[in-house]
């Protein structure tokens, strides 16, 4: 979900990003430091398929610029509204919105 005011690039970028954690190549990744033969395992990493199933936007701050646990429950319920149920809401929001959820982490200013 696009929370609050984005623009094209900054969604192109996600987007590129997330179809970037799809390995779906046979890739072996091998240990960059010298191992002992007998010691040596190759390393397969499982084939993931990553994607995006569906964008909502949310340009008008639905639920307002300052986010809390609650409203945060009622955006991926939106995000993620008929999709089935093993799928993982991301929502992205703007620069202007500020999150309630974590504020006891933040330094103080």
């Amino acid at each position: 979900m696009w929370y609050g005011q984005t623009d094209v690039i900054q969604k192109v970028a996600v987007e590129t990003f997330i179809e970037s954690l799809n390995n779906d190549r046979d890739v072996n990744f091998e240990p960059r430091v010298a191992v002992a033969p007998a010691k040596k395992k190759s390393r397969k990493p499982p084939k993931i398929n990553v994607k995006i199933a569906t964008q909502v936007e949310d340009a008008k701050y639905s639920v307002g610029k300052a986010l809390s646990r609650g409203s945060l429950a009622g955006l991926v319920k939106k995000a993620t509204d008929g999709l089935p149920a093993d799928t993982v809401a991301v929502i992205l929001a703007a620069k202007d919105v500020k999150f309630s959820y974590y504020s006891h982490l933040l330094p103080k200013d």
